[in-house]
């Protein structure tokens, strides 16, 4: 069933009939945007003409807010996005969370300093709904939300535990966030989850917290079930979303264990996968 495309395989069983997807749920960064955070034209045609069918489009990423708005206003959404990876269900026209899922500060602030004792040079991120607190900022050790966005609060570490933290992220090295993974991993085991999206990025959230559980709540609200759901992503954080999905894309440039989680394995995102699978199984 290949439509032609050297990097991509076809969905195994059925092919849902293309008016059968009613939510598209996308990935970010190295999914739908490029280096330089734009989005390709034939992806946002694709997105555009797929809402226009009445296809709910929906942004699921391991982002804060502020850092999706731009995204989400280029593309006329009037959706819920899930961020931090589904510890935070919000709709940015609205003033009322839909679901928040934090770690409690304590928990948070023995996470750190065990990852503090193991890699004292590593650099700590907390994002608190939508706001980022840390002790110190590492000009090569950053996010897409450091990139763009200066610290809400800076303080020392003691200091910074006094809410519920949303999203707690350890940046470092390769070598030393591989070194932390397998220190901080099995320490807080059924407390913590530590969830991947970069290699040089460690982020925990609360045990429950999932891409799959929160686009499942957005698709409740909308009426929309399981098989009628597109997921595409890239990375470790979206594999559990893909194989949630009814469809699960994973774009051809991306991780491995993404790519064992989908259904279907497409170009790379640099070649428009999202025009590609909405294509396939929307339009």
């Amino acid at each position: 069933m290949s439509d032609g495309s050297p990097s991509a395989r076809p969905i195994g069983g059925r092919r849902p009939h293309k008016r059968d997807i009613r939510l598209v749920a996308l990935d970010l960064d190295g999914t739908l945007l490029q280096r330089n955070q734009s989005v390709l034209d034939a992806d946002g045609d694709a997105i555009r003409r797929a809402r226009q069918w009445g296809v709910h489009v929906v942004l699921a990423s391991a982002r804060p807010p502020r850092a999706c708005a731009e995204v989400y206003e280029q593309l006329a959404l009037d959706t819920a996005q899930v961020n931090y990876n589904g510890a935070l269900i919000q709709h940015p026209a609205e003033d009322q969370d839909w679901h928040h899922q934090p770690l409690d500060p304590a928990l948070a602030h023995d996470v750190v300093r065990l990852a503090r004792q193991t890699e004292p040079a590593c650099v700590l991120d907390l994002e608190v709904r939508d706001r980022w607190f840390t002790d110190r900022v590492h000009p090569n050790l950053r996010t897409q939300t450091s990139l763009r966005f200066k610290p809400d609060r800076v303080a020392p570490v003691d200091e910074l535990f006094d809410e519920p933290v949303t999203k707690l992220m350890l940046l470092a090295s390769t070598p030393r966030i591989d070194r932390l993974k397998r220190v901080v991993g099995p320490a807080f085991e059924g407390s913590v989850k530590i969830v991947v999206s970069d290699r040089h990025l460690l982020q925990c959230v609360h045990p429950e917290v999932d891409k799959a559980d929160g686009v499942r709540r957005v698709a409740e609200r909308y009426g929309v079930e399981a098989h009628q759901v597109l997921a595409i992503g890239d990375a470790p954080n979206d594999a559990d979303l893909l194989r949630w999905a009814g469809v699960g894309v994973c774009v051809g440039d991306g991780w491995d264990e993404a790519k064992e989680a989908a259904d279907a394995v497409g170009p790379s995102h640099r070649e428009a996968c999202v025009a590609w699978a909405l294509q396939r199984y929307v339009l």
